[in-house]
């Protein structure tokens, strides 16, 4: 078929299809269709392709499938005529490659970080898609699965994944954000581990794009020492060596409980949670295994720990139990292993877990004590980086309404996190906080910088504030009512400036208030046509929250009556509208409000002059919300109280 345009191609489809289905002009609907020419659209979505009828009988309805099929080949060829392949992603010759690691000796099995820093630079002729890999040491394994690397401002320059091989491959894929910079050099940091690998020494070689050799040195795999405690204590790590409750909090921290070794008495220990993570409890899950090992010369052997353990409780917050070693010989001791959820993933990590457990042993009371913090996977770009991160106590990393975290006090404390993500060394580091929304304090900000001194929010740390180093604030946010929102800033200065920021979103349901309304004639009768009425309003808020300013009172006139004046203390009245000037506090009574009135001439019969008070726009809800009266309204039934009635 030879090229042209859309409508030939459906033109002649149509008459292909017209000439395959000729029997279908007398096979109509019932087989009394005739020669009826109506058609619609079709299943292929080019239009004029199927009758407008139900559809055709069983017999040609597979002549058109096989027609169709034949029919989507020659669609296919024929739109392809002309059109331009798409472009595939090129490999990026990197400049100024550099990889280094930061150890060279392990442990067996004891899944120690190894980590690898990468830096690079991209000439400016790539293009967004654009790629390069790096294949990575065949010893070590549980890398992250994939991660981003940002700028200072927070934009993903580029995204990484990180193969399951072995060995490992991983590919560094450009962003059209960071294929629109220029001068683009960039620093990746993430982990492995040695997994278990057996006793020995290995090279930790690195090929990039396939060809190119990075020989770092080699790695040594140490035997695991002989483990014989002599008093209690306490170990924990991430199962999870290539997440480290970065991105699944779920069972992602084990704490490790000991006792020493011989006779010891009775441990009971009392192990509370902290905020960041808590005891997993579900189907009996806190407690891994327990394990009695004994000690032979330079061998062990380990039996089951469970019959030594009683009186197990096990709640979020709290896990506690017994430990019997009145029968061990002088060279046994008891572990266990203990699972944990983080309270929230831990993002690119540097969040540090820590667990200290209250023992008593034979009356005699201790404690045993250790934390350990996640590593760190991402990286920065431009020389220059600084991130900071904003999370309540509870590890949640509440960045808009949607994620907004329920605060039924109105209060928590924050913690903030600075990470200097770049290449160079910063000075002049500054942290400030600025509530954007609600009425809420943040306050005691500290910070406690990497150099032990501390300062408040507001005043210059002079630094240096080296590449990779990170440091906390602490501060209290408090007053919450609605939503609140505060954003954390900090600004420090290398090449040139840099900054980033980071919200934190807050709730609690605010209290109400309620405004009510007494209306009375102030007058005296009897009147008549042309008769002067006055009346008095009284505004009262019941609360238990006060009322913003800009609350108003509104009178409802009723034909037959006109108004002269309406007017009081701390108002300010338009027509038949008076709007406070101040807030009107709880269990408060308003300045009232005096109106004056004229009956109209040749009116007769008695007369209803309704009125109604109203909270300022945006200010907390009514618990008895306003429904705005008419002059028919009959203020004694009405379900709200804002209203009253005089006449």
């Amino acid at each position: 078929m030879r090229s042209g345009s859309l409508a030939e191609l459906r033109w002649s489809l149509y008459r292909m299809l017209r000439m395959a289905c000729v029997p279908c002009a007398s096979e109509g609907r019932n087989g009394n269709m005739g020669s009826r020419e109506v058609w619609s659209s079709g299943r292929l979505g080019f239009g004029r392709l199927m009758p407008a009828w139900g559809g055709p009988p069983r017999a040609a309805l597979s002549r058109f499938r096989a027609l169709t099929v034949g029919v989507l080949v020659t669609v296919v060829g024929a739109l392809a005529i002309g059109v331009a392949p798409q472009a595939r992603a090129a490999t990026i010759d990197v400049t100024d490659f550099t990889v280094e690691v930061d150890r060279t000796e392990v442990t067996f099995e004891w899944a120690e970080a190894i980590k690898t820093t990468v830096n690079w630079c991209t000439p400016d002729s790539a293009n967004a898609g654009d790629t390069f890999t790096l294949t990575l040491p065949e010893v070590l394994s549980s890398w992250p699965a994939s991660f981003d690397i940002r700028d200072g401002t927070g934009a993903v320059v580029y995204s990484v994944q990180i193969s399951t091989d072995s060995p490992a491959v991983a590919t560094f894929t450009l962003t059209s954000y960071g294929a629109g910079l220029t001068n683009l050099c960039t620093r990746a940091e993430f982990t492995a581990t040695s997994g278990s690998t057996a006793v020995g020494t290995y090279p930790l070689n690195y090929q990039l794009n396939g060809t190119v050799e990075y020989d770092v040195g080699t790695l040594t795999v140490v035997p695991v020492p002989l483990w014989a405690p002599t008093e209690p204590g306490k170990a924990g790590w991430a199962p999870d060596a290539a997440d480290q409750c970065r991105t699944n909090p779920r069972d992602c921290i084990t704490w490790r409980f000991n006792t020493g070794r011989g006779v010891q008495g009775v441990h009971s220990v009392s192990d509370p949670a902290q905020p960041n993570w808590k005891w997993n409890c579900a189907n009996n899950n806190a407690i891994r295994y327990a394990t009695v090992r004994t000690i032979d010369g330079s061998s062990y052997t380990d039996s089951d720990g469970s019959p030594y353990m009683s009186d197990i409780n096990c709640t979020e917050g709290l896990l506690s139990f017994t430990v019997d070693t009145t029968s061990f010989g002088p060279n046994t001791f008891f572990f266990a292993e203990l699972s944990a959820n983080a309270a929230a993933p831990g993002g690119d990590g540097l969040e540090t877990y820590s667990n200290t457990a209250d023992l008593t042993v034979d009356g005699v009371g201790s404690q045993a004590s250790w934390s350990w913090t996640s590593s760190y996977v991402g990286g920065s770009a431009e020389g220059d980086g600084i991130v900071i991160y904003k999370k309540d106590v509870s590890g949640n990393d509440a960045n808009d309404h949607d994620s907004a975290v329920d605060l039924p006090d109105g209060s928590t404390e924050l913690v903030f996190t600075i990470r200097n993500i770049g290449t160079n060394e910063l000075t002049g580091v500054t942290v400030t906080d600025q509530v954007t929304e609600g009425n809420a304090t943040v306050s005691d900000i500290v910070c406690t910088y990497p150099d032990d001194s501390t300062g408040p929010a507001g005043r210059p740390w002079a630094g240096p504030f080296q590449p990779g180093d990170s440091f906390q604030c602490t501060g209290q946010l408090s007053g919450v009512s609605g939503f609140s929102t505060d954003v954390a800033t900090v600004t420090a200065t290398g090449n040139g400036p840099v900054s980033s920021s980071n919200p934190y979103v807050g709730f609690t349901e605010p209290p109400e208030m309620d405004l009510a309304l007494a209306k009375a004639v102030t007058s005296s009768g009897p009147y008549y046509e042309g008769s002067t009425v006055t009346f008095s309003l009284t505004p009262r808020n019941n609360g238990p929250a006060d009322a913003a300013a800009g609350w108003s009172v509104t009178e409802v006139l009723p034909a037959g009556l006109t108004l002269v004046s309406m007017s009081g203390p701390g108002y300010t009245c338009t027509d038949a509208s008076c709007v406070a000037a101040e807030g009107l506090a709880a269990e408060t009574d308003g300045a009232p409000i005096t109106v004056t009135t004229t009956i109209g001439a040749d009116f007769a019969g008695p007369l209803k002059n309704v009125a109604y008070v109203a909270p300022a726009d945006g200010d907390v809800p009514e618990s008895n919300p306003l429904v705005v009266p008419t002059t028919t309204t009959d203020t004694s039934t009405s379900e709200t109280n804002n209203d009253g009635v005089g006449g």
